[in-house]
């Protein structure tokens, strides 16, 4: 979208009471529209290939799927097909191998605070800021940006590890102190949000580390590690590395805030 048009809404929840009142506190406005609503995430996620919204506003309480797993799918869509996404309650759910923690606004029935939200993260996608720009805090950009460093180095997905270094990696960006206790407080940490020992976070992380780096794309090593490449990082050297891009981005989402 372009800024100053108006802004296209769809409007995600299985709480037919919420969809009503967001699509009437939408129509208030001016210079957003609703141009769809649904009560299912997989129609949901046609719907935003069909009708390319520039935002979506959920909470995510879908019959058909989580919202951790429809949050995660829509960031694993195509950056230009991808709307913004506003989540509508901060409600802090247990981190799983599944998930991914999001940010939004505190009440959705809020006009004001919803709609500057909305104006926001509309903004940002008009000015071409990257989509982990969007949002209250950042954080949920953090889990997006991760995932896509992960994939795109060959880390396979199937795997503990995988889900170990994504939490550890957005931990650290939001603690880079972490970086210098790996042992000591960082696979603790990890640990005990998925329930294991300490000793198997550090076990599965090399075990994909080393997965990824004698199958990954040369290019895509050479991108994240530099002249770095020619050798296999250890756990903290590869969580480092991320950690440190991820940080960066969170310091932007500050700056710009």
């Amino acid at each position: 979208m372009n800024v100053g048009k108006e802004v296209r809404i769809l409007i995600a929840d299985g709480n037919p009471d919420l969809r009503r009142l967001l699509a009437a506190l939408i129509d208030r406005e001016a210079d957003m529209r609703a141009v769809g609503v649904t009560a299912l995430g997989a129609e949901a996620l046609e719907l935003i290939g069909g009708l390319s919204p520039d935002l979506v506003l959920t909470d995510g309480n879908f019959s058909d799927m989580d919202r951790r797993d429809f949050l995660e799918r829509l960031a694993l869509m195509d950056e230009d097909a991808r709307p913004a996404v506003i989540a509508l309650s901060r409600r802090r759910e247990p981190v799983t191998p599944e998930g991914l923690a999001v940010s939004g606004v505190d009440n959705p029935l809020d006009l004001r605070s919803l709609t500057d939200e909305i104006r926001r993260a509309a903004h940002l996608r008009a000015s071409g800021k990257p989509e982990w720009a969007v949002g209250t805090n950042g954080e949920y950009g953090l889990y997006i940006s991760a995932t896509r460093i992960l994939r795109e180095l060959g880390v396979p997905t199937h795997l503990a590890g995988y889900f170990y270094l994504r939490e550890a990696s957005v931990m650290t960006a939001l603690n880079v102190n972490l970086i210098g206790a790996v042992t000591k407080e960082l696979y603790p940490d990890v640990a005990k949000k998925f329930g294991v020992a300490p000793s198997q976070v550090e076990r599965a992380m090399r075990t994909v580390i080393e997965y990824a780096w004698s199958t990954a794309d040369s290019a895509a090593i050479w991108k994240y590690f530099g002249h770095n490449c020619a050798r296999k990082p250890s756990n903290s050297e590869f969580l480092s590395v991320i950690a440190d891009k991820l940080y960066l981005q969170r310091k932007y989402v500050e700056y710009i805030g």
